[in-house]
């Protein structure tokens, strides 16, 4: 019995959080790609990644659509969890310019400065 050839589907393009953790990784930082789920009250948060700094973790969250209230939202649950060090990388093409020093803005790609400099200074744009 002959079968029918199985179709091989197109790969798919790489989502911006990994086309990240390859960047990230690229220059040496130990990057984990999905850490585990953060339960904070009745809520979990889902970063995309978290990378090891000195003196701690850095949480990388890549939100594909956002408002102000939102991104308020999810910084608050990080800083209720505990965690300071968290950087919410918003596409500026699909959520508001934001002026938090935790928010890095982008456009189709994420820039790995951006992220390590983030919470450290000013907003980054």
């Amino acid at each position: 019995v002959l079968l029918p050839p199985v179709r091989v589907s197109p790969r798919r393009a790489p989502s911006i959080a990994d086309r990240l953790a390859d960047e990230l990784a690229a220059p040496g930082h130990a990057v984990e790609r999905e850490p585990p789920p953060i339960a904070v009250g009745t809520h979990l948060l889902f970063p995309d990644l978290a990378i090891e700094r000195p003196g701690g973790r850095r949480f990388i969250e890549v939100l594909g659509f956002s408002t102000q209230d939102y991104v308020a939202t999810k910084l608050e649950r990080y800083r209720r969890a505990g965690i300071a060090d968290v950087v919410l990388c918003v596409d500026r093409a699909m959520g508001p310019a934001l002026d938090e020093a935790q928010v890095c803005s982008f456009v189709r790609r994420v820039e790995v400065e951006d992220v390590l400099a983030a919470p450290n200074g000013a907003p980054v744009r």
